[in-house]
């Protein structure tokens, strides 16, 4: 009778404890994520607008402070051939930490802020290249899907690339299509 008592409460205990398990916390899940995309730009409102292609990097190394896991770094590798530019940056991207509840319709959606330093190259068709230090800055709006496509619904930057076609400054409108590796 005792050892059945004592195979009972076993039992019992083992039935407990599973479900028990299953209550612990999970540890905390890694923020890395590496993101790879491409954009189709129009450069500058004036009667010289050019289309342009930008081929954007960002690396979230997953920084666990509150503050910090919005950052990651990016890089802008502009290209518009028909201005004879070529751009290349690298600087952050800030993702606004503000999130619409989990069952509204604009969800998936997320704000955020980036800015670039580096340098462009104006490689006309006859007379000598330049090269500056240039700068892009600006933000914008992107849709993440479940399957981790990211459709970047618009982009708005500021280019600032001394000796350009169209000055100095030009507003660069964009649009695109990117993918998501890691937790976003």
């Amino acid at each position: 009778m005792k050892r059945t008592i004592l195979a009972v409460l076993g039992l019992l205990a083992l039935l407990i404890a599973v479900p028990a398990y299953g209550q612990t916390p999970a540890p905390a899940q890694n923020t890395m994520s590496f993101n790879i995309g491409a954009s189709a730009l129009g450069l500058a409102a004036t009667q010289n607008a050019t289309p342009a292609s930008d081929i954007v990097l960002s690396l979230n190394p997953g920084f666990k402070s509150a503050l910090m896991q919005n950052f990651a770094l990016r890089s802008d590798n502009l290209l518009a051939p028909g201005a004879n530019l070529q751009y290349y940056g690298g600087g952050v991207n800030f993702t606004i930490p503000y999130k619409f509840a989990a069952g509204n319709v604009f969800a998936p959606l997320s704000f955020y802020v980036d800015g670039t330093v580096g340098a462009d190259r104006i490689v006309p068709a006859t007379g000598p290249s330049a090269s500056h230090v240039a700068f892009m800055a600006g933000g914008g709006a992107n849709w993440q899907t479940s399957s981790g496509v990211q459709i970047n619904l618009v982009e708005i930057n500021l280019l600032h690339t001394p000796s350009a076609p169209w000055g100095s400054n030009a507003p660069a409108i964009s649009g695109g299509i990117s993918y998501v590796f890691g937790k976003h």
